[in-house]
C-alpha cells in the first residue's frame, strides 16, 4: 500500500486507494488523497480510544445511519453494545475481559489488565471466582440486590448463639462481656498511633510509653501487674523508618496496618475505594513490612502477628473494605467511630449489627432540635449560642457534672443515634455479615464544648 502526505505541518499520513502504482506527488495528489478521506470516513486511524460502534472502514460505501441501527450484530456476528445511560461502566456483552466505557452515549471498549475480569455487579476488574457475575446485569437486578444489601436486613445480636471466644455481642454495645458487674471489671484502656513512625515521632512516642533512656528497652511506666505499657501502631508505608517499627516490634508492641499511600482526599476511601484497593493498599503494606523485617530466625514481625487494621482518616469504605478483611484473615478493624456515650462501647463481631446506628440523617422532628442544641458532634455552637435567647440572670449554669446527669435519663438508643462524629457523613458500615471478624469501636473524647476521636 502506497501513501502520500496530506500536510506537511503535521505530518499526518493515509492510505491511497492506488495500490501497485507510484503516489502521486503533486498538489493534485493532495486534493485527492483529502478527497478520499472525506469519502471513506471512520478509517483513519486515531491515538485515541476508538467507539464501538464503527461506522464505516475500507468499504468504498458505507452503510447508512439508519441501516446500521436497525442491525444488532455486527460483520463479525458479535453483539452490538449500545450505551444504557450516557455515562459509565458496563460489561461487554462479549466478553468477559472486556468492558464498555460510555460517555456521552458513546461507547469505548476497554480490556481489563491480564488475568482480571470484569464483574458486571461490582463495576470493576477483579479475579474470576464463583461469585463472578459475566456479562451485562438487568437494572430490575440491581436495584434489588441493593434493596438486599441494606443494612436494616442484617440480624440483630442474639446472645444464645453469638458465644466467646468467637463471637460477641450486645442489644445496647455496653454489655460487659462474661456477664461481671461494673466493680468488678478491670478498667482497660487502648492506646494507639495511626500515620507513619519516622524521626518526627519516634522519640515523642517513646516518651508517651515511658521510654526514658534513648537507647534503653526499660520503662518507667507500667500496667498493675508490673509489666510495661503496650500499644498499637497502625503503620502506613509512605515516610515509614522500618528500623524504628522493628525496634518498637521487639519490645512488644504491636504493628497493625494502615495503607501504602494514605492517600488524599479523604473520601476516595469511602466512595471510591473498591475491593482490589483495599487489598492494594491493606495487604500490600502487610507484605511491605514483612519484607522488612529483617532475617532473624524469629523476626519481630511475622504474619501471624500482623492481624489488625485501620482505614486511612479512620473512614471505614463499606462492604469492599470487611469483605477485603473478612477474606485475607484479618482478625479485627479499628475504623468504625462509635457515638459518644458513657459507659463507652465495647468490641463487638460483626456476626450481627452493630449495637449503634452508622448512619447520622436526621428526624423531621430532630431538625429544629438540632438548630437550636447540639450540632453533629454533639457539641454546643458558639455562633447558635449567640442567636438564640439569653437566659434569665438568675438562673444557675449547667455544670458539666448537672449534664452528664442529665444525659442519664435520655433514652440511649435515641442518644447513639442522634450524636454522631462524622461531620454530617454517614459512616459507612458493612451491610452483610462477617463472621469471626471483630471491631474495636474507637470511642470518642469529649466533653461539654467537643468531640473528638483523636487525641491530638
Amino acid at each position: 500500500m502506497n501513501w502520500v502526505r496530506v500536510s506537511t505541518r503535521y505530518h499526518s499520513t493515509v492510505p491511497t486507494q492506488q495500490q501497485g502504482r507510484r503516489a502521486p506527488s503533486s498538489a493534485a495528489a493532495s486534493q485527492s488523497t483529502a478527497q478520499n478521506v472525506g469519502n471513506r470516513r471512520g478509517s483513519q486511524p486515531s491515538a485515541g480510544p476508538q467507539p464501538s460502534q464503527s461506522r464505516g472502514g475500507p468499504q468504498s460505501q458505507p452503510a447508512s445511519d439508519d441501516e446500521d441501527e436497525d442491525k444488532d450484530t455486527d460483520s463479525n456476528g458479535e453483539v452490538r453494545f449500545v450505551c444504557p445511560k450516557a455515562d459509565g461502566l458496563f460489561p461487554d456483552p462479549n466478553s468477559c475481559r472486556k468492558f464498555m466505557l460510555c460517555g456521552s452515549w458513546k461507547a469505548w471498549s476497554q480490556t481489563c489488565p491480564p488475568s482480571l475480569y470484569f464483574d458486571g455487579k461490582l463495576k470493576y476488574c477483579t479475579f474470576k471466582t464463583p461469585q463472578l457475575t459475566c456479562g451485562p446485569v438487568s437494572e430490575e437486578e440491581t436495584r434489588k440486590e441493593e434493596l438486599e444489601r441494606n443494612q436494616d436486613k442484617l440480624l440483630t445480636c442474639d446472645t444464645t448463639q453469638c458465644q466467646l471466644p468467637n463471637c460477641f455481642c450486645s442489644e445496647e454495645g455496653t454489655s460487659i462481656p462474661g456477664g461481671l458487674n461494673a466493680n468488678e471489671t478491670p478498667q482497660m484502656v487502648l492506646v494507639n498511633f495511626s500515620g507513619a513512625l519516622n524521626e518526627l515521632v519516634f522519640e515523642l512516642y517513646k516518651k508517651v510509653l515511658g521510654y526514658t533512656n534513648k537507647f534503653g528497652a526499660n520503662q518507667n511506666r507500667h500496667n498493675p501487674n508490673g509489666c510495661g505499657i503496650k500499644a498499637t501502631f497502625f503503620i502506613n508505608h509512605e515516610y515509614s523508618n522500618y528500623a524504628q517499627i522493628q525496634w518498637l516490634a521487639a519490645q512488644g508492641h504491636e504493628i497493625a496496618m494502615h495503607s501504602i499511600t494514605h492517600r488524599l482526599p479523604e473520601i476516595w476511601w469511602t466512595d471510591n475505594a473498591n475491593y482490589s484497593d483495599w487489598a492494594e493498599e491493606m495487604i500490600g503494606i502487610r507484605e511491605i513490612i514483612l519484607a522488612n523485617s529483617g532475617s532473624s530466625s524469629v523476626p519481630a514481625v511475622s504474619r501471624e502477628t500482623l492481624v489488625g487494621m485501620r482505614a486511612p482518616y479512620i473512614k471505614p469504605g463499606g462492604d469492599p473494605m470487611f469483605e477485603m478483611a473478612s477474606d485475607f484473615g484479618l482478625l479485627y478493624d479499628s475504623s468504625v467511630v462509635a457515638p459518644k456515650g458513657t459507659p463507652p462501647f465495647w468490641p463487638f463481631t460483626w456476626d450481627y449489627r452493630q449495637p449503634f446506628d452508622c448512619h447520622n440523617n436526621k428526624k423531621s422532628s430532630e431538625e429544629k432540635k438540632a438548630v437550636d442544641g447540639d450540632d453533629i458532634l454533639g457539641r454546643q455552637s458558639r455562633g447558635r449560642q449567640k442567636r438564640s435567647a439569653k437566659k434569665p440572670k438568675n438562673q444557675k449554669k449547667t455544670t458539666f457534672a448537672d449534664k452528664k446527669t442529665n444525659d442519664k435519663t435520655v433514652d440511649r438508643k435515641q442518644r447513639v443515634r442522634r450524636n454522631s462524629p462524622f461531620l454530617g457523613r454517614p459512616l459507612k458500615c458493612p451491610t452483610k455479615a462477617y463472621p469471626g471478624l471483630w471491631e474495636i469501636p474507637v470511642n470518642p473524647l469529649w466533653n461539654e464544648y467537643n468531640t473528638c476521636y483523636h487525641a491530638d
